[in-house]
């Protein structure tokens, strides 16, 4: 039985604990989200509903964000920004959907935001905040998630004034989106209901009381609470007990929340060595980065994961080779998330062991015509490594070992050990794909050849998809050995000696003392240029120790990859490299960076390693120091941030540096 038929159930079991997955930690210094701020710039007003570059605060899978309102954009204050949903495009619904209005004793006219209120806008691990401080009253906002499509919305009102006062409030509701309209008023909850064109629906509740006294130096606090999801029936709505539990315990789900993150910050800050905080900070952003990018199963999705940036509109889906790395880097942390990365690609693995490229909630979108590189059981062996979850591993090793067995039988051409990239419709676009490296230079004057009716090759046998193939036949043998399957373990390690020492024998060249693909028919290495793949040796470890010298003096050479952001995924010296457009041209890809500095350390250089690190820690435009956001790529000349922001892949590879694993 495939995965696809059973998963959706033991998702259930991994969901229902994943808010709680942090170990306790023996510290006994507590790690207080409010000790972190803005470490991510999220104050974003839109002026149209398309703007999808502005950045949000999004938590527990939700497919939606809220911003706190821009400096400039005075008429948007007092509220939160958004909510914008993600996907199809990225879509605002308002530049600020709920806002409350609030009357000083008698006021006709409610409270003025003004150049002279002072305020504030900050960013918080789990929490958005803001506050205005008026001659009489001073005004704080603070907004969490609750669910994947809930947040509740804490306002607390301070009378600074030397008598008591009164205040009342009321809601405003404003679209930039068409929408309908309608108002409920119970006995103790006001609802109100908006139906978006696009078929979502947002619920806004409070409790009826609108009027507050509040004493000299006193303070009231109240609640709203919010829902958005899609429906296009429009006839599933919030319960009203469940709203008014939210509303009456709100300040118990707002402890829940800080417990949380702190359980996140506890975990993710405990390292071997002690961090300083430039670098706390650093880890920090990555974590949120990587929570912002988390999506609950929706739709064609039938398990959470985390999405590759929220940011463009268009990477609102699982790819293959992302999620093994985002399951890498969240396995110490966020266990179950992890693990149901994993799932939610596995759960796409087709009869013959293939796994889909890319999968999204709308399933017509999913990409078959190629996979991405083999980096599964290394997801797998972490997970366990952090886990000791033996059922986990028995539930997905057969359907890692289909996949592995995959690339033999449909790219591996000549049937000799060595496999290829290749496709699934004949095309020489998806094959370069499915190497993740998309436009490299290396594939320039590739050819295709057929394999089978479902199947073709590149006519080049490649480095790193080889080395990759090593790297999961020695994790596949550690994984047998926690089933006890000594046997079949055993066989995966002789497999590996047999691939490693072709590796050694045909794809590396001793003149220029770098890996390379190699022809399919002459068996010769491809020296047009020189790229990522070559380390990936290294990573592995599927390279001898002179050879892993000959790659780490090309990696140093300043001529080649030693630039001011190091490891470019082409040589600096090449005619075509080109960071500012080039893609897989020229750029600084996070995950190769990551990938040749642990492959130094692998074969002993560490002071080459540590030096490379901080290169690339410290000379990233925005990552230290700064509340930027963490950028799919590089420049690696420049260390300007380049391609999308909010990038999931880079800050897990960030993490992964920072935290030494």
């Amino acid at each position: 039985m495939y995965l696809r038929y059973f998963v959706p159930a033991l998702f259930l079991v991994f969901a229902s604990v994943t808010y709680h997955t942090t170990a306790q930690n023996s510290s006994s210094n507590v790690m207080l989200p409010q000790s972190f701020p803005n470490t991510l710039h999220l104050q974003n007003t839109p002026d149209s509903s398309n703007q999808r570059y502005l950045s949000v605060f999004s938590d527990l899978g939700a497919w939606f964000g809220y911003a706190l309102p821009s400096n400039d954009k005075k008429q948007s204050w007092g509220a939160f920004s958004g909510p914008m949903l993600v996907g199809s495009g990225n879509t605002w619904l308002a530049a600020a959907l709920a806002v409350p209005q609030f009357y000083l004793n008698n006021a006709s006219n409610p409270l003025q935001y003004s150049q002279s209120t002072t305020q504030s806008f900050i960013s918080y691990p789990g929490h958005l905040y803001q506050s205005y401080q008026f001659e009489q009253v001073t005004i704080e906002m603070r907004l969490i998630f609750t669910s994947a499509n809930s947040t509740l919305t804490q306002i607390t009102l301070h009378n600074t004034g030397s008598k008591t006062q009164t205040i009342r409030y009321n809601w405003q509701f404003q679209a930039l989106y068409p929408h309908e309209k309608t108002l409920l008023k119970h006995k103790q909850i006001h609802q109100t209901s908006l139906y978006f064109t696009n078929n979502w629906q947002y619920e806004h509740y409070s409790l009826n009381k609108q009027k507050f006294k509040v004493k000299a130096n006193g303070s009231q606090t109240f609640y709203s609470f919010q829902t958005l999801i899609q429906d296009s029936s429009k006839t599933e709505h919030t319960s009203l007990t469940t709203a008014q539990k939210q509303l009456e315990n709100g300040q118990q789900a707002f402890q829940k929340n800080t417990q949380r993150w702190q359980n996140y910050l506890q975990q993710l800050l405990d390292t071997p060595t002690k961090q300083s905080l430039i670098y706390q900070n650093g880890l920090v952003k990555c974590l949120q980065t990587l929570v912002s990018n988390w999506k609950v199963a929706h739709n064609g999705l039938p398990i959470e994961g985390v999405i590759p940036s929220y940011a463009p509109g268009y990477f609102h889906g699982f790819w293959a080779w992302d999620s093994w790395k985002h399951a890498v880097a969240l396995a110490p942390l966020m266990p179950n998330l992890a693990k149901n990365q994993v799932l939610a690609m596995l759960h796409f693995q087709d009869k013959h062991g293939m796994v889909a490229d890319c999968v999204f909630a709308d399933s017509l979108e999913n990409n078959w015509r190629n996979t991405k590189p083999p980096l599964a059981a290394w997801a797998v062996a972490q997970i366990y490594k952090h886990t000791h979850d033996t059922a986990f591993v028995k539930m997905v090793y057969p359907h890692l070992k289909q996949y592995h067995q995959w690339w033999y039988k449909h790219r591996d051409h000549n049937s000799n050990g060595l496999c290829e990239y290749g496709s699934t419709d004949g095309t020489l676009i998806a094959a370069a794909w499915e190497s993740g490296m998309d436009n490299a230079v290396r594939f320039d004057e590739a050819k295709i050849v057929q394999n089978n009716s479902q199947a073709w090759s590149l006519t080049q046998e490649s480095v790193d998809l080889n080395s990759y193939l090593y790297a999961e036949k020695n994790y596949l043998s550690q994984l047998c050995q926690i089933q006890g399957f000594t046997q079949e373990s055993e066989m995966y390690l002789l497999e590996a000696q047999k691939l490693q020492k072709a590796i050694q024998q045909y794809m590396y060249d001793p003149e220029t003392r770098y890996f390379y693909d190699i022809d399919l028919y002459t068996q010769k290495p491809i020296k047009s240029q020189q790229g990522p793949e070559a380390w990936i040796a290294l990573w592995a470890g599927v390279a001898n120790q002179e050879q892993a010298q000959g790659v780490r003096d090309v990696i140093l050479d300043s001529l080649h990859f030693n630039t001011l952001v190091p490891c470019p995924t082409l040589s600096a010296a090449h005619v075509k490299f080109n960071p500012q457009k080039g893609y897989w041209r020229g750029p600084v890809w996070l995950d190769q960076a990551y990938f040749a500095i642990k492959g130094l350390h692998n074969y002993g250089f560490k002071e080459d390693a540590d030096q490379l690190k901080h290169k690339l820690l410290h000379n990233t435009q925005g990552f230290l120091n700064s509340s930027q956001a963490i950028h799919e790529n590089y420049h690696p000349i420049t260390g300007k941030a380049l391609n999308v922001p909010h990038f999931s892949w880079s800050a897990a590879h960030f993490m992964l540096l920072l935290r030494q694993q």
